[in-house]
């Protein structure tokens, strides 16, 4: 009896330490400076695009107000 038991502890046993083994995550993570170079990179596009995106709305306004004195002095 003594003997089956302990069989059936060792079983268990390895079936636990392979269970474990095989869910284990294979796929390295991301370090610290991978993340520190992707947000450095995330901030600088957008302090990029905010002035564009300001240098764009005065071009559609001065093209507006062109267009607008054009449309005045044709009358």
């Amino acid at each position: 009896m003594k003997k089956i038991l302990i069989h059936i502890f060792f079983t268990v046993l390895l079936v636990f330490i392979f269970s474990a083994c095989s869910t284990e995550n294979n796929e390295p993570g991301k370090g610290t400076i991978e993340e520190f170079t992707e947000r450095t990179g995330r901030e600088a596009a957008e302090s990029i695009k905010s002035p564009l995106d300001k240098a764009r709305a005065l071009q559609k306004k001065s093209a507006e107000n062109v267009s607008r004195s054009d449309s005045l002095l044709d009358e």
